[in-house]
């Protein structure tokens, strides 16, 4: 039986969306820190974007999708973007499929600290297409995906610019998941963002510490009052066994 273009196209839709079920799940059993905060609808996009980046840095059978999918909920959802990343993954001697399966034990230690380092989990919420836009937009994209229950599209590019404002007052100019983090924060506790009484927020504030620490005692919070996405699932050292 010869199928028709029609045919063709949605068989190969149920595959994808088949295969993008089955990545999802295996992601969430990877790194149960990570998509499982998530709602469902939420769950979704973010795959969907993961799967993008996977298939922009040239991988395209299941498994160096999925080992490449790994490292970006367990390491950096930036990860492709590192130099000794793209190197290994553009080295003409082999296609980006069979280099992935090696990448973590191609990697130094210098790599590893680099990429920790310059770990963004804003890509992770946006597609690969967003990646140029200026930051207030990409924020604006990431919200309805992290805070799915609490904003909506039509409300984003005001409360987008209101956090990346709010984010460089904090001094966290430079960290592009900072906007996120300070909506997370605005939206999540209310009144007690700007509570002088509270102790944990004055220490967000604290300028006498770095920009990285404190937005990381921010997420801690928010991950350990709401249960909510936070920031990394856990350090690349801890990743290579």
């Amino acid at each position: 039986m010869q199928l028709s273009p029609e045919q063709f196209q949605r068989l190969a839709k149920d595959a994808d969306k088949k295969f993008l079920a089955e990545l999802e799940a295996d992601l969430a059993k990877a790194e149960p820190a990570f998509l499982p905060r998530f709602a469902k609808s939420a769950r979704g996009q973010i795959v969907r974007n993961l799967h993008a980046r996977a298939l922009q840095a040239g991988a395209t059978s299941a498994r160096s999708i999925t080992l490449l999918a790994r490292l970006m909920v367990g390491i950096a959802p930036n990860i492709t973007s590192d130099p000794a990343v793209r190197a290994w993954l553009a080295n003409t001697s082999q296609t980006p499929d069979e280099a992935i399966p090696w990448l973590a034990e191609r990697l130094t230690e210098a790599d590893w600290e680099r990429i920790d380092d310059n770990r963004r989990d804003l890509v992770a919420f946006i597609p690969p297409a967003a990646d140029e836009l200026p930051l207030v937009d990409r924020v604006a994209l990431a919200l309805p995906v992290v805070l799915w229950d609490l904003v909506n599209a039509h409300a984003t590019p005001a409360l987008a610019t209101s956090a990346l404002r709010a984010a460089e007052q904090l001094g966290f100019n430079g960290l592009d998941d900072a906007p996120v983090a300070v909506a997370s924060w605005r939206l999540l506790y209310g009144r007690a963002f700007a509570d002088a009484a509270l102790n944990w927020p004055q220490d967000v504030r604290d300028a006498g510490e770095p920009p990285a620490t404190r937005l990381a005692m921010l997420r801690a919070r928010i991950m350990l009052d709401h249960g909510r996405w936070a920031g990394r699932a856990r350090s690349a050292n801890s990743f290579r066994a």
